[in-house]
């Protein structure tokens, strides 16, 4: 399957490739936006109490089958996307970056910097 993937990839002309990489990296930006939006209606719901678990990390973890790192990671994004106006309208949109959203998500989680 993923050798498919790469012998149709090989076959493809330059401009073609780009614009593919473009289109993904866009839908990667799209998917994570509603990702943290689930993970937000989720939380409100307290969806992991029906589901047996303590807490999100919890519910996140065996639904997912997540890290704690992909967690607390996905947490704190949530929170920013929730928090900060026009953060979450960005992502969905694709005018800023996954890796972008997750270091402001890293500051925005550290109470010195939530401050300002």
């Amino acid at each position: 399957m993923f050798a498919e993937l790469v012998e149709r990839l090989i076959d493809t002309d330059d401009d073609t490739l780009t614009a593919r990489l473009r289109a993904v990296e866009l839908q990667q930006r799209r998917l994570q936006a509603e990702q943290s939006a689930l993970i937000s209606e989720v939380d409100r719901r307290g969806l992991h109490l029906t589901d047996g678990h303590r807490n999100l990390g919890g519910y996140l973890r065996a639904n997912l089958n997540w890290s704690d790192f992909q967690v607390r990671t996905a947490k704190k994004l949530a929170t920013l996307l929730d928090t900060v106006a026009g953060c979450g309208d960005a992502l969905l949109a694709g005018r800023i970056g996954v890796a972008q959203t997750a270091e402001l998500a890293r500051l925005r989680a550290n109470p010195r910097v939530r401050e300002r």
